[in-house]
């Protein structure tokens, strides 16, 4: 069952001035990176990792502002029930780290396919009055987590793999996701744009995708519920149409 009870702002227009950050489209450029030329275990490349991580912490300051009202709504509604266990996949640099500043109970597990990230992610937790043992950061993807079955109350995400979320989550347990995605039907222009340019964004964002419906795909993974709403954020451009809600494992 779907239904939309998460109360977020809802757009009218998306062709509005981007804003000049580098956290729109394209990665914008870092500072002293090292350019050295090494994969690591996963095959990924140091200097691209670090690179990727630098422009996350400092390069999306702008993003985070536009957005905070939407995931201080979600994040209210994910902490109306006591969570002692929450896993974010993708955790990044820590952005919303923030939001867990008066959950002294829970732990939390970060998982990153960037090692890079760390780093960053421990510092955010220090800001939000964390202590260093409720967060762990993971080397690892969405697509095979490495964590325990049934062992998380929480899981977040951008996007992810929806079967391994199940697969972690406690009976009850919630998943919350917040995500840009695909442009609604009557845009029709954005979607063209977001679609022909989604192979640069991939090679040139970490692998991050323009044009995935993913509202469609949480609602057909077998939930028991999903409460979401797609709103529109203004002033970015092919990253505007947003989703996000959270949806209850059985």
């Amino acid at each position: 069952m779907t239904r939309s009870r998460i109360s977020l702002p809802r757009r009218q227009s998306i062709f509005e001035p981007v804003a000049s950050t580098r956290r729109d489209l394209l990665v914008g450029s870092c500072g002293n990176v090292c350019a050295c030329t090494t994969r690591n275990k996963s095959g990924r490349w140091h200097w691209y990792d670090r690179y990727f991580a630098y422009n996350m912490a400092y390069g999306m300051q702008d993003y985070e502002e536009q957005i905070a009202g939407f995931k201080t709504g979600l994040f209210a509604d994910l902490f109306t029930s006591q969570l002692h266990s929450m896993l974010e996949v993708g955790m990044g640099t820590g952005p919303n780290l923030k939001y867990f500043a008066a959950q002294k109970s829970v732990n939390i597990v970060g998982v990153d396919p960037n090692p890079e990230m760390a780093p960053y992610a421990m510092e955010a937790a220090s800001r939000a009055g964390l202590t260093r043992d409720q967060l762990q950061m993971l080397d690892g993807t969405a697509e095979q987590l490495p964590v325990a079955s049934r062992t998380q109350d929480a899981v977040i995400c951008t996007l992810s793999a929806l079967a391994e979320v199940k697969r972690v989550l406690k009976p009850g347990g919630k998943f919350l996701f917040i995500e840009h995605v695909l442009a609604p039907e009557p845009n029709r222009k954005l979607r063209l744009f977001q679609h022909i340019l989604n192979p640069l964004q991939q090679a040139t964002a970490d692998g991050c995708h323009l044009d995935r419906d993913t509202l469609k795909s949480i609602q057909s993974a077998g939930f028991a519920n999903v409460d979401a709403s797609s709103f529109l954020v203004p002033g970015l451009g092919l990253i505007g149409p947003h989703v996000a809600g959270i949806a209850t494992v059985k």
